[in-house]
């Protein structure tokens, strides 16, 4: 075939692929959306650019999640093409049952992927995800686009307040070190102590505004994942390399189980910041003289990672909201910690997007347990997987 009739069979493939009347998705082998057509962005509420590189257990019902695993690794170990039934649960809500066939597919001399054709089967939630007439589609189309314009919004002012800052910050950094060196003459005492908290109080701008940025690149769709088999020792060592000074100043007890052997599916660089979002939290806001455990378990292909603390707890009511952006426990929007509430938002979103969860509940012997479940690989991660 020349050049010029591969060019045109490409053309042609993709056109038939982007006006295919159904939702027609190809990931790679561990389910990770590489195209997307338009049918599967409009079932998924979702733009196309923003699907790709997404994990397609992102729209799996976290209960559902085990047999979404087990369906992926039975398409990959399948010779032919598998039929699939799958429960999605889009962006705007609802839920979406969908029937039709999976198989495993190379082109060419790359790499094999799994290319997905479904169909939507019967739901309950039908009349509300397909409208009757033409004008209730209009009106929910009109709601989505606007939804979507409004969070595209916030997302670019956010990174735009997050970059803007951080110029400024990083010159008081600056200056900062240049006195902390004495280029401008020995400091007495006192200038040191106040210098101290200046560069405290600047360290401390600099992970707000992490945080911002983090939270912008999330909304807008922009964060991406490097999705593989991470060993768990080596994250929970560079864990406690950070976490136990702080602990020991506020006379805590912090106690880790053994992880040794332990892998999960996951980016290293997003697990890791997960357990410091949590595990910060509980020093921050368990008394002196507490305690701080964080236990890690296998629970079938998941595993299960807990940070229990001896802290005031989390109130039922509670325990849901304070995933939600800007949120405070009591209700404030200043957090007594000096942050903006966005922690707990920012590693539910890791978390979800690793095809896991991250959820709170109440200690037996009282304080709050943050539960953080991840997929488990049965495979051998690399000696070092830590940042």
């Amino acid at each position: 075939m020349s050049q010029v009739q591969t060019i045109r069979e490409r053309q042609r493939y993709h056109d038939l692929f982007e006006g295919a009347p159904v939702p027609y998705l190809i990931t790679d082998r561990d389910g990770t959306i590489r195209q997307v057509n338009k049918a599967a962005a409009v079932l998924l509420h979702c733009p196309q650019d923003r699907l790709r590189g997404k994990p397609l257990a992102t729209f799996v019902p976290l209960e559902m999640r085990p047999h979404f695993r087990r369906q992926l690794q039975q398409i990959n170990d399948a010779r032919d093409v598998t039929r699939v039934a799958l429960r999605l649960t889009p962006r705007l809500g609802g839920e979406r049952t969908l029937v039709g066939t999976a198989g495993s597919a190379r082109d060419g001399d790359g790499p094999a992927e799994l290319r997905w054709l479904l169909i939507p089967g019967a739901t309950s939630d039908a009349p509300a995800l397909v409208p009757s007439s033409d004008h209730q589609n209009e009106e929910l189309e009109d709601r989505r686009a606007a939804a979507e314009r409004a969070a595209r919004d916030m997302g670019d002012l956010l990174a735009w307040v997050s970059h803007e800052l951080r110029t400024p910050v990083a010159s008081i950094g600056g200056y900062s070190d240049i006195l902390a060196l004495g280029v401008r003459g020995t400091l007495t005492p006192d200038q040191q102590a106040i210098l101290v908290r200046i560069q405290q109080a600047q360290t401390h701008l600099i992970g707000l505004l992490d945080d911002l940025g983090t939270f912008a690149r999330a909304g807008s769709g922009n964060l991406r994942f490097a999705i593989g088999d991470v060993a768990l020792e080596p994250i929970m060592e560079h864990l406690i390399a950070i976490v136990e000074p702080q602990a020991a100043k506020r006379d805590l007890r912090l106690a880790l189980s053994d992880t040794s052997g332990i892998v999960v599916r996951g980016d290293s660089e997003r697990v890791l910041q997960i357990l410091l979002n949590l595990v910060t939290n509980a020093v921050k806001f368990t008394p002196a003289g507490g305690s701080i455990i964080v236990s890690c378990d296998t629970e079938g292909d998941a595993v299960i990672i807990r940070v229990r603390d001896s802290g005031t707890g989390v109130p039922e009511e509670a325990r849901e909201r304070i995933f939600r952006p800007y949120v405070q426990l009591h209700g404030s929007q200043a957090s007594p910690s000096g942050g903006f509430g966005l922690g707990l938002a920012i590693s539910r979103e890791f978390a979800r997007a690793m095809g896991g969860d991250l959820t709170c509940t109440e200690a037996s012997e009282g304080g709050s347990v943050f539960v953080l479940r991840l997929p488990r690989s049965t495979g051998i991660a690399a000696p070092k997987q830590g940042p």
